[in-house]
């Protein structure tokens, strides 16, 4: 379980990685401190026995994505910085993965004069060696979630809007497994309000169900395989009268039986 510090603005916060029990009573707690404000995004055990941590420094009213690769001890082996050559004023790195014997890192990113944002998907080999890299969704869209379908691909959730103004609409892309080339993509939207998506789980007939909202209701796309809407549901029907100062949103979903 990583975790952070509260953030602070004297001490620069640090991470930890905690480990409970079954009845959720801390094992140990293992700090990883490298000189600035660290936030703790994500963690996976690779199939290599180890780990990979996936973490935001802040510097300098900039926001950096790194990820570290640990050993079956929590001894850190190296660390990554998910760099663009200075294409980009803010990186924000949100999942990592493991497919097909690769490190995937998932995220968005701000372009430095614009303000622009783009969605992204970096991929390394388990020694920390660049593999592919890909982006979608400009000029404004911020990654959600993803999916590993099979086959090595992966599927992508985010949303945007396309101008300053504009409504949100949800975007779902499927690559192939080098991430660098688009097997389709589709959208969803209403010009009457504004989409965004949260999550995203594959279902047991082999579709997608999006998580998210509608303006401000709680909001549920089921597709198929292939992306298609199959239906929408919003959640509730008919938002409050004050509606303009609530937000509701369907955050998490997980598949049953």
């Amino acid at each position: 379980v990583p975790r952070s510090s509260p953030i602070s603005f004297v001490d620069n916060p640090d991470f930890q990685i905690v480990k409970v029990n079954e009845n959720g009573v801390v094992v140990w707690t293992r700090t990883y401190d490298f000189g600035q404000e660290e936030l703790a995004q994500d963690m996976i055990a690779t199939s290599d026995g180890g780990y990979a941590v996936l973490y935001t420094v802040f510097q300098n009213d900039a926001a950096f994505s790194r990820w570290m690769k640990l050993n079956a001890q929590f001894d850190t082996v190296f660390t990554r910085e998910v760099n663009y050559n200075g294409s980009a004023a803010d990186i924000r790195a949100k999942k990592i993965a493991e497919q097909n014997g690769g490190i995937w890192i998932f995220g968005d990113k701000v372009a430095p004069n614009t303000g622009a944002e783009l969605c992204f998907a970096r991929g390394y080999d388990l020694n920390g060696n660049d593999l592919q890299q890909n982006e979608w969704g400009e000029p404004f869209a911020k990654f959600r979630d993803m999916e590993y379908p099979g086959g090595g691909d992966f599927v992508a959730v985010s949303d945007g809007y396309t101008q300053p103004g504009a409504g949100s609409k949800i975007y779902l892309h499927r690559y192939d497994q080098t991430g660098g080339t688009l097997v389709w993509q589709k959208e969803f939207g209403d010009p009457q309000a504004s989409y965004t998506a949260n999550d995203i789980c594959i279902t047991p007939d082999g579709g997608y169900l999006i998580a998210g909202a509608r303006f401000s209701s709680g909001l549920l796309i089921k597709t198929d395989a292939g992306g298609n809407q199959v239906w929408q549901k919003v959640y509730p029907p008919s938002a409050p009268g004050d509606s303009i100062n609530i937000f509701l949103g369907i955050f998490h979903i997980t598949p049953t039986n």
